[in-house]
């Protein structure tokens, strides 16, 4: 955590709002089966990302994931209302996506699908290696 005092402040959310066998803190998890196989929903809330290596894990999984707008990153890998959901930084916009998530079925079960598909299609670590391998080429190409 950044902080002990921001720790602080989410554990006293965390019993203000009842939600002690909502959110559980797990710490470091290497295995990825153990993180993604239990939930239904990523949330990344980070306000900075250059490229979003936990939404693609959890895409692998079929999950539903909601990113912010403001992150940069995710708008590479996040096509609103169809493999996943973003919104600003803003909690009703968080508590809508999820309501929607959680209401419509079929929804949800929409996102999880394109999400797959989007992770297999672009995504898988061979597909990002061939790539990552093309960038590289390209640079000492034009350095050369």
């Amino acid at each position: 955590f950044p902080s002990h005092e921001y720790k602080l402040k989410l554990d006293k959310f965390i019993i203000e709002n009842n939600l002690q066998n909502v959110i559980v803190y797990q710490g470091y998890i290497h295995e990825k089966d153990k993180i993604y196989s239990k939930n239904q929903v990523l949330l990344s809330c980070s306000l900075s990302e250059g490229f979003g290596r936990t939404v693609v894990e959890a895409m692998s999984y079929s999950l539903s994931c909601i990113g912010l707008y403001e992150s940069g990153g995710l708008l590479d890998i996040i096509e609103n209302d169809y493999n996943g959901i973003l919104i600003h930084n803003d909690v009703d916009e968080l508590i809508n996506a999820l309501i929607k998530l959680y209401d419509n079925n079929d929804y949800r079960k929409y996102i999880e699908k394109n999400a797959f598909e989007t992770y297999k299609s672009k995504f898988t670590d061979e597909i990002m290696c061939s790539k990552y391998k093309e960038l590289i080429e390209g640079f000492f190409d034009k350095v050369i």
